[in-house]
Formats: structure tokens, C-alpha cells, sequence
């Protein structure tokens, strides 16, 4: 795998914090000069939280989201799964 995709994984890591709830291992994306962080990456770790907490044989057929408010970099994201 080329170097690109690690580091797509490694920015979009998860940790584990209780049954069903995930947290980031870094500090997401913040395009310079943009009011919030990349709304992408916020739906990419969304999914990958969910994807952790189904059985492995199901797949994900489709995504919908809206982004109302930009994200506040200083509030801890969580996922839950």
C-alpha cells in the first residue's frame, strides 16, 4: 500500500473507550483558513465506528449527512457506534 493510504489511516485512527464508543487518536484536519475541521473525515470516522460495532459480514450500502455547524477544534469528538 502506498504511503498515501497509511497516512489516511493513521490520521483517521480509532481508540477504543468503552463498549460501542470510539475516540480519535489525533487531532482531525483543519483546512487553513476554513471554520472548522474537514467535515469528511468527521463522516469517515463516524462510519468506521459503526463498522467496528456490527457483525463483519455486513456492509455499508450508503451514507447520507448534512453539516449544520462547523466542528469546535477544542471539544473532544466521540463516536458511537
Amino acid at each position: 500500500m502506498g504511503s498515501s493510504h497509511h497516512f489516511v489511516e493513521e490520521s483517521l485512527a480509532l481508540e477504543l473507550v468503552d463498549t460501542n464508543l470510539y475516540r480519535s487518536t489525533k487531532p482531525l484536519w483543519h483546512p487553513p483558513g476554513a471554520r472548522g475541521i474537514f467535515g469528511g473525515a468527521v463522516i469517515a470516522q463516524a462510519l468506521s465506528a459503526a463498522m467496528k460495532t456490527v457483525d463483519p459480514s455486513l456492509h455499508v450500502h450508503s451514507l447520507h449527512s448534512y453539516f449544520v455547524l462547523a466542528y469546535v477544534s477544542f471539544v473532544v469528538l466521540s463516536n458511537m457506534g
